[in-house]
């Protein structure tokens, strides 16, 4: 997702925070299987399950140790935008494909 798409949909102070917090982590195999715990919580809201979908997500931000605020305001915005959120927390390529398709329904 285009950084100017998640400005728009969650806001350009609460994405700061979390790239903030996203690179003091770094990547490897932890941080990319929050983002896919991210996704798939993503695709649950989507679903109709948002009981789910949210509490993936929310585990999923929390680990990042930023506001309850700012995870609250980044998961209001995922109803509605989830294929796009689907790619915030930097999933692994094929997961938010596997789960959306390529295509808008």
């Amino acid at each position: 997702m285009m950084d100017e798409e998640i400005k728009r949909l969650v806001g350009e102070l609460d994405l700061y925070h979390l790239q903030k917090k996203m690179k003091q982590e770094g990547y490897g195999p932890v941080p990319v299987a929050l983002g896919d715990l991210f996704a798939v919580g993503c695709y649950f809201i989507k679903h109709g399950n948002k009981t789910v979908g949210e509490k993936f997500c929310y585990t999923a931000l929390s680990v990042f140790n930023i506001d309850h605020g700012v995870i609250r305001r980044i998961i209001d915005h995922i109803e509605g935008s989830e294929q796009e959120m689907a790619t915030l927390l930097n999933p692994h390529v094929e997961v938010p494909q596997e789960l959306f398709g390529n295509y808008e329904e």
